[in-house]
């Protein structure tokens, strides 16, 4: 079963189970998404939207879904009947081509309708009626950056779940534009508090180290050492964990979010003093940034062919893609770049066109005394890491 409710950013979807209509045969897939892939390619991004709204409901009306107690939507029919009230409610959504015009025509008003009471399946915040289209502004409340901007959010809070930040099983009904949120985790400078310092941030320049993670992404989602750890500065796999897991008096996590610049197929965003947690968190620590923090980013894209992803900075850096390593800059070194080229690591990657895969994205910044971070990509993303819904 898979529900989908409103939240204060744009929606997700974890999938819990693969029963009745959540089923997919596919990895990373539930039914909107051939439709809406329709709707976004022949109507454009708000004209799908409302679409996949006239479906749910749709469903809702003929009996294919209910709601739970919460008031929630859940697909709890069999494959065959709601494939059945899928082929039926295609009928209704083909009305929305007339209210909307010529492809990727006139945005509806805010009364349109999207879904039915608290089971919208592509709801827009209400500051951003814009969501699921590529900003070409960057937003008035973002720090400006070489290329883009960042914004950092609030602290991480239990309530938000262990995974918080991270990007959901299945990918939006539509496109989610080029705003990348993830968490990034704050640690104590180990030359300004020894007894409290984080052992491996701060104490040494190992230079580019490559192979220090396995070339596949661990079960909880995070990168897994290998045997030879030493040659980057980490003292064991139990303090290199702390990287990316919520510590209590160990780091302090915050949620942050990227603004990607769009010029023409390309997204960037580029900064040569890349310091979103500084005065918060630990602080800077005597010093006049704060130099030592990790930033975790999962997001999910649609392989359409042709796509880069290409990552310079410093210091340790690692994608993976579809679970398997793109990108390995480890160490602690200077700015360096490495591109991930989809068509001709697809093989390696076990990727194929058409599908749509998870990014996992893991930096850390180990070393005053700068900050570099860039990032450029033609990917089309479908999920952009947005705070998940914890079912």
């Amino acid at each position: 079963m898979t529900e989908w409710v409103p939240n204060d950013r744009p929606i997700t979807v974890r999938k819990r189970s693969a029963e009745g209509c959540a089923a997919s045969p596919h990895r990373g897939g539930v039914y909107p998404n051939w439709l809406s892939g329709f709707a976004r390619q022949s109507l454009g991004p708000t004209c799908s939207r409302i679409a996949v709204g006239h479906l749910a409901r749709a469903l809702l009306d003929d009996g294919s879904t209910s709601r739970n107690a919460k008031g929630k939507m859940r697909f709890d029919s069999t494959p065959s009947t709601c494939l059945l009230s899928l082929l039926g409610s295609t009928l209704g959504c083909l009305s929305t081509v007339l209210s909307c015009g010529e492809a990727g025509g006139a945005r509806p008003s805010a009364s349109a309708p999207l879904g039915t009471g608290g089971a919208v399946l592509a709801e827009m915040p209400s500051d951003d009626p814009d969501e699921g289209v590529i900003d070409t502004t960057m937003p008035a409340d973002f720090t400006k950056a070489d290329i883009g901007g960042w914004k950092l959010g609030p602290e991480v809070s239990e309530q938000d779940g262990p995974d918080a930040g991270t990007a959901s099983e299945v990918g939006r009904s539509d496109t989610c534009g080029s705003r990348l949120t993830g968490v990034a985790r704050d640690f104590m400078n180990p030359n300004y508090s020894p007894e409290s310092g984080h052992p491996d941030f701060g104490t040494a320049i190992t230079e580019l180290q490559k192979g220090l993670v396995l070339d596949e992404i661990g079960a909880h989602g995070k990168p897994i050492l290998g045997p030879d750890i030493a040659r980057g500065n980490i003292q064991s796999p139990q303090s290199f964990a702390q990287w990316y897991e919520a510590t209590p008096g160990v780091n302090m996590p915050y949620f942050l979010e990227l603004f990607l610049e769009p010029n023409g197929d390309k997204f960037t965003f580029a900064s040569n003093g890349f310091f979103p947690v500084d005065n918060v968190g630990f602080g800077n620590e005597y010093l006049d940034h704060n130099y030592h923090f990790t930033f975790e980013l999962h997001i999910r894209f649609l392989y359409k062919g042709g796509e880069i992803f290409e990552f310079t900075g410093d210091d340790d850096l690692w994608v993976f893609i579809n679970g398997r390593l793109a990108i390995d800059l480890g160490g602690v070194h200077g700015a360096l770049p490495e591109q991930a080229d989809l068509d001709l690591d697809a093989q390696r990657l076990g990727i194929e066109v058409g599908n749509e895969y998870p990014l996992d994205f893991f930096q850390a910044e180990r070393w005053c005394c700068g900050s570099n971070f860039k990032i450029e990509t033609t990917l089309m993303f479908t999920d952009c890491g947005a705070r998940p819904i914890i079912l």
